[in-house]
């Protein structure tokens, strides 16, 4: 059964492919139930794109949080990371109510953000 199937069996819910089954540890071979989260397809894009554009180093942040000026160098790269640290931080906190939804799907909460899912297949 692939990571899909296995959401919808796990969770009881239906969903069309405007979602993603995503793997929280970036494993892909990990399907485990607790590394999945369903996102809706955009968000998951914005996700791995916000990812990518940050500085990592062996699945760290690696980021110089010294002050520069134009004389230093490096104004225009630390703008950049932290423009991109931004961006990465808005797609969290959007990721973060869907970790929100499973946690109701696990009765462990209400459904907070009130989330709905369309397009059953």
């Amino acid at each position: 059964m692939n990571y899909r199937e296995k959401y919808k069996q796990h969770y009881g819910v239906e969903f069309g492919p405007e979602y993603e089954v995503h793997h929280l540890d970036l494993n892909h071979q990990n399907d485990d139930i607790e590394n999945l989260l369903l996102l809706p397809r955009k968000l998951h894009r914005q996700y791995h794109f916000a990812l990518a554009r940050l500085p990592m180093t062996d699945s760290r942040l690696d980021v110089d949080v010294k002050i520069r000026g134009i004389l230093d160098g490096g104004q225009a790269m630390n703008a950049y990371i932290l423009s991109a640290l931004s961006d990465f931080v808005d797609v969290y906190h959007k990721c973060q109510d869907w970790k929100d939804y499973r946690a109701y799907l696990d009765g462990l909460i209400s459904n907070i953000h009130g989330i709905q899912l369309g397009g059953a297949a």
